[in-house]
């Protein structure tokens, strides 16, 4: 059984119809991607995976078509650690 993968992603750059239609192009290019649907109104794709995904080739993919994703990134603190292991 082929396990399937969902990533949803925010899209900078999205004007018309055309837009959509060549971001969705760059996704659905990407290896591994089985289905890739494109919202103009909300900026957000939404793709289907067959196995696992590669969040930096769809990344890379957007950015070549013009579209880049949004990306943000986190801090975390871990507490209570007393060794490297």
């Amino acid at each position: 059984m082929t396990r399937e993968t969902e990533l949803a992603v925010l899209i900078d750059g999205l004007n018309c119809a055309s837009c959509v239609g060549c971001a969705q192009r760059a996704l659905a290019a990407v290896p591994g991607v089985r289905q890739a649907d494109v919202n103009l109104a909300s900026e957000r794709a939404t793709l289907r995976f067959a196995d696992a995904v590669d969040a930096i080739a769809v990344k890379d993919a957007l950015d070549k078509a013009g579209y880049p994703a949004r990306t943000d990134s986190v801090v975390m603190e871990v507490g209570n650690m007393s060794c490297a292991s």
